[in-house]
């Protein structure tokens, strides 16, 4: 089975295409030519990332599209920073899927020694409501600083992953903190974007 970056390498794009404009190569297929504001809009709609080839006149080889545009390029054309950070489309971060799945492993060993201990239910209960309180804010500064998400939309997964941490024992908050780190995929955590 032959990869794509070797199949990119191999392929020789038209001497016809202008100035200034971009041949894109994407899932085996040459898209284009386009103007850099086409490059943006379909970055910021998501057709495109900024690891698919891109090649323009005066060009010797395929290279990421992110050696072509800048950080202002993207803030100047509304390109969240959510899909600047995180282009596969993982709702959670990577970081707070990593923040979960510690948290409910650290706290579980507090969670299940209050269970059997003399003391029983109560305690336990207060460590599930500290866990859920330590994961909201954890979740919902990852969410607002690395992700780039709204205080809305950081505010909901803070909550939700709150929840499921909160639950005792390790069950919900790990089975959802791994379901996120394999979408977003440890890739995920390295930067995007290179400013020019």
């Amino acid at each position: 089975m032959v990869n794509e970056s070797s199949q990119v390498m191999n392929l020789q794009p038209p001497q016809s295409v202008s100035e200034g404009k971009y041949l894109i190569y994407k899932n085996g297929e040459q898209l284009g030519p386009y103007e850099k504001p086409r490059l943006l809009e379909n970055l910021k709609n998501g057709y495109l990332n900024l690891e698919d080839r891109a090649w323009q006149p005066g060009m010797e080889r395929w290279e990421p599209l992110r050696y072509h545009i800048t950080t202002q390029d993207l803030v100047d054309y509304g390109v969240s920073a959510a899909k600047i950070q995180n282009p596969n489309g993982s709702p959670i971060h990577i970081q707070t899927a990593m923040v979960v799945i510690a948290l409910d492993g650290i706290w579980s060993v507090a969670e299940i020694g209050a269970y059997f201990s003399v003391v029983g239910i109560i305690p336990a209960l207060f460590v599930s409501v500290a866990i859920g309180v330590v994961a909201y804010y954890a979740v919902r500064s990852i969410q607002l600083k690395a992700a780039g998400d709204t205080p809305d939309e950081a505010h909901t997964k803070a909550l939700t992953m709150a929840i499921l941490c909160g639950v005792p024992f390790p069950f919900l908050g790990t089975g959802a903190g791994t379901i996120f780190l394999a979408w977003a995929g440890l890739k995920g955590s390295k930067t995007r974007i290179t400013t020019s």
